[in-house]
C-alpha cells in the first residue's frame, strides 16, 4: 500500500468516525445542493415528496449535533440572471423528514414594466428598475431557521402544483430552450443550501451513539473496561468474526492515543478509526482449510457463508443475528440457512441486491454519465434517466422476490413505468410520477434488450 492509499484511508476513516461519534466542537458550514438543469420540475420529481407537489427536490443531510440550521432556496435563472416563471404567484414548501417547516409565496408581484422575455434580445429594452430588482432577487426571502436532532434527516423542497389535474390528463411539458433563455414558464428550485450548526445544544441521541456507546463509565476506573466492550463488540461486527487478543490491543493503542488527546469519547474515535483502515474490516479474507489441494472443492466456513451472504443479499454487514449464527456453527443446519434467507430477503436492505447486481451485472452504473445527442434526442432528460434506472432496478426485484423464472430477463412480457417512461415508450393510459407494473403488448420491449437503460448505456449516443 502506497503512503498516499493509507494517508487516504485514514482521513476518510477519521471523518466516519467523526460524523459516528459526534463534535462538540464543529463549526458552521453551509452545503449546497444542486439540482440539474436537465430536470424538468412540472411534475411530482419523487415518491418521498408528497402528492400534488411539483419539482424541487429532496435530499438526505447530515446534522451533526443538536442546534440550530439555516435551509435557504436559490431558484433557478435565465442566461440573463432573471428569475424563470414569476409572472403568477406559486406556493414553495420546506419539509423536514416530511414533517412542514414553512411555505413561502414567490411570485406574481409587479413594479412596473418587465424586461426581455428571452435572454440575449432587445438588450436596449429593460424593465422598470424596480421590477428588474424584483426578478433578480424575488427569492431572497426563501429561508428558514429551525431546529433540529442531530442525525440524518432528509429535508425536502418542492412547489404545491396548483395546475394539479385530475388523474388521466396530460400536461404538456417544458422544453429545454425554455430553462436556459426563456424567464416565463414555471418557476424551478435550482439549489438547496443547508447551514449550520448554530448555537449547538449537544451530541444528540443518534442511533450511531446509541450503537456505539452499549456501556458509558461513570469513574475513570470504568473507562478501560468499557473501553474493551465497545471495541470488542464494534470489532466482532467489523471484521465478521469474533476478534482476537491481539486484535483487540491493535484497537485499544488507538484508544489510548485518542484518550491522551482528549478523553474517553475521542479514544472511542480514534478506536473505530483504526478499525475502520484496519485490513480485516477493509476485504473479505477467507482461509481455505490446510490440507485442500488443487482442484478440489470444499465447504466455505460459516463465518465467511455469512459474509458472502450479506455482501450479495444487503451489499453490507452481516446482522447481529446472522453473525451469532455462524459463530455458533449454526448457519448450515438444515432448515437455519433457508430461514436466514428468508429473513434477509424480507429485510428492506435486500433492495441492494437488484439495485448493486444489475448495476454492476449490466454496467448501468454508466447511465448516470451517459448523455444520448441532444440534437438526435432532444427530449433526454433527467426524469427520463432517472425513470430508466428505476425501471431495471423494480424489473430484477420482481424476478428475485416473486421467484420468478431467469429466463424472464430474456423475453419477460411486462415492466415497470411511470408517466415520463410511458410517453418514452410510447405505452397510453400510464398517468403519475408512480411506478407501475404494466404488460408488453410489443415484443420488442421484453426483457433486458428492451429495456431503454440497456440500450441507451451500449450504444452510441446518436443512435437508440
Amino acid at each position: 500500500t502506497s503512503p498516499l492509499l493509507a494517508e487516504s484511508y485514514m482521513s476518510v476513516a477519521r471523518k466516519i468516525s467523526i460524523r459516528a461519534i459526534g463534535d462538540m466542537d464543529v463549526q458552521p458550514i453551509t452545503i449546497d445542493y444542486e439540482v440539474s438543469r436537465q430536470l424538468i420540475q412540472d411534475s411530482r420529481v419523487s415518491e418521498d415528496l408528497p402528492f400534488g407537489t411539483r419539482g424541487g427536490a429532496i435530499v438526505n443531510h447530515h446534522f451533526p449535533v443538536d442546534g440550530e440550521y439555516l435551509i435557504k432556496i436559490q431558484l433557478q435563472r435565465n442566461n440573463d440572471n432573471y428569475i424563470r416563471g414569476l409572472g403568477e404567484p406559486h406556493q414553495i414548501d420546506i419539509r423536514l423528514d416530511n414533517a412542514l417547516l414553512s411555505s413561502f409565496s414567490v411570485g406574481g408581484e409587479h413594479k412596473g414594466r418587465s424586461g426581455p422575455l428571452y435572454a440575449f434580445i432587445n438588450k436596449d429594452y429593460l424593465g422598470d428598475p424596480e421590477q428588474e430588482a424584483y426578478e433578480f432577487s424575488a427569492d431572497d426571502h426563501l429561508q428558514v431557521r429551525f431546529s433540529a436532532k442531530a442525525g440524518t434527516s432528509k429535508v425536502g423542497v418542492a412547489f404545491v402544483d396548483q395546475y394539479f389535474e385530475t388523474e388521466g390528463k396530460k400536461r404538456p411539458r417544458q422544453g429545454f430552450e425554455e430553462l436556459y433563455s426563456f424567464k416565463g414558464g414555471k418557476p424551478a428550485v435550482d439549489k438547496i443550501f443547508v447551514s449550520g450548526p448554530f448555537n449547538s445544544a449537544g451530541l444528540g441521541d443518534t442511533p450511531s451513539r446509541k450503537k456505539i456507546f452499549q456501556c458509558y463509565p461513570n469513574t475513570v476506573t470504568e473507562e478501560s473496561v468499557c473501553a474493551r466492550q465497545i471495541l470488542r463488540s464494534l470489532g466482532t461486527q467489523a471484521y465478521r468474526r469474533p476478534i482476537r487478543e491481539t486484535d483487540l490491543q491493535t484497537l485499544l493503542k488507538f484508544y489510548q492515543v485518542g484518550y491522551k488527546e482528549a478523553g474517553f469519547e475521542e479514544g472511542i474515535r480514534t478506536g473505530i478509526q483504526g478499525m475502520l483502515v484496519n485490513p480485516h474490516f477493509l476485504f473479505r479474507i477467507e482461509k481455505q482449510p490446510g490440507n485442500v489441494q488443487p482442484g478440489m472443492s470444499y465447504y466455505v466456513s460459516d463465518l465467511d457463508l455469512a459474509s458472502r451472504l450479506s455482501f450479495f443479499l444487503w451489499s453490507s454487514l452481516p446482522d447481529k443475528e446472522l453473525l451469532d449464527l455462524a459463530i455458533e456453527g449454526e448457519l448450515r443446519r438444515p432448515g437455519v440457512l433457508k430461514s436466514q434467507v428468508q429473513r434477509m430477503l424480507r429485510d428492506r436492505k435486500s433492495a441492494e441486491l437488484a439495485r448493486n447486481f444489475t448495476e454492476q451485472w449490466l454496467g448501468l452504473r454508466k447511465l448516470e454519465t451517459v448523455t444520448p445527442d441532444p440534437r438526435v434526442f432532444p427530449e433526454f432528460d433527467e426524469n427520463l434517466r432517472h425513470a430508466l434506472q428505476q425501471e431495471m432496478t423494480l424489473f430484477a426485484e420482481s424476478i428475485a422476490m416473486e421467484d420468478r423464472s431467469l429466463l424472464d430477463f430474456l423475453n419477460g412480457d411486462y415492466t415497470f413505468i411511470n408517466e415520463r417512461l410511458a410517453q418514452h415508450y410510447d405505452i397510453p393510459d400510464v398517468i403519475g410520477s408512480g411506478f407501475r407494473k404494466v404488460t408488453l403488448t410489443d415484443d420488442s420491449r421484453r426483457g433486458l434488450l428492451g429495456k431503454g437503460s440497456i440500450l441507451t448505456v451500449t450504444s452510441y449516443a446518436n443512435r437508440t
